[in-house]
């Protein structure tokens, strides 16, 4: 959490072109990324009025601590 907060910190070197990279990298299969969050990244997006696609994940799974614990378990 801390990591996706220090970026959003920053808007002036972490821009919507950064996160563009992030997604074309994404589609092209030359990047998977997971990000745990405690709110969806478009509500990130909205706060901060970032534009890029990178905000518009596909996939989001949200879990409850058990589910967290338990996946850590069995890691």
């Amino acid at each position: 959490m801390r990591c996706v907060q220090s970026l959003l910190k920053y808007p002036d070197k972490f821009d919507n072109g950064f996160y563009d990279n992030l997604r074309s990298l994404m589609d092209s299969n030359a990047l998977m990324l997971v990000v745990a969050s405690r709110k969806q990244l478009d509500v990130y997006a909205n706060e901060h009025r970032f534009v890029s696609s990178f905000f518009n994940i596909g996939h989001t799974i949200s879990l409850n601590a058990y589910q967290v614990a338990l996946k850590l378990v069995l890691l």
